[in-house]
């Protein structure tokens, strides 16, 4: 689920771009490295689940950041039920799909 950063989409790092899973658990909020961990997907994973892979390049950021822009925290605190259950789909998808890299409970 997106986080309250997510105001524009849900984040993520392309590995293609030189960012490896160390790397992004470095450069993590604490809430992240401590409880969340890092995983990766594959792009093909989510352009079928139906989703838009944005390139957001941010200057002095990792590289490769890119955004999931039907995924937005917005929209899963939505009053809307409709709204709210497509983001917790969507997510539910892509978390089946997902592969851990760095499990914060292995330290």
């Amino acid at each position: 689920m997106p986080s309250k950063r997510d105001t524009d989409g849900l984040s993520l790092n392309r590995s293609a771009c030189g960012v490896d899973a160390n790397l992004m658990k470095e450069s993590a909020p604490e809430s992240i490295r401590e409880k969340r961990g890092v995983v990766g997907i594959r792009a093909s994973s989510i352009q079928d689940a139906g989703l838009e892979i944005r390139p957001d390049p941010i200057e002095g950021e990792l590289p490769g950041h890119v955004l999931l822009p039907q995924i937005s925290f917005h929209d899963s605190e939505s009053p809307n039920d409709e709204i709210r259950n497509r983001i917790r789909a969507w997510a539910q998808t892509l978390a089946a799909r997902a592969y851990r890299l760095i499990d914060p409970s292995k330290k």
